[in-house]
């Protein structure tokens, strides 16, 4: 689990810089929350990741919860 700021950024400083690729596969959004499924590839392998998000009133995340984990990694 991370939490915190630099938390999240130690977990993704990991893959910075890493040929990668995104895709979002479903989004809903209403009022300051979304939530959204989506893949990220990187180095030949795919985790599908489940994202929560609140924003506030500027626009800028205010909480994120990530939800995979061993089960969610597929390798090609």
């Amino acid at each position: 689990m991370h939490i915190g700021r630099q938390a999240i950024r130690g977990f993704y400083s990991a893959v910075e810089g890493a040929e990668s690729k995104t895709e979002v596969v479903t989004l809903r959004a209403l009022g300051n929350e979304a939530a959204f499924f989506w893949r990220l590839m990187i180095g030949g392998m795919t985790i599908e990741i489940i994202s929560v998000m609140t924003f506030d009133d500027e626009g800028k995340i205010a909480s994120m919860k990530a939800y995979w984990g061993p089960d969610n990694i597929t390798t090609s």
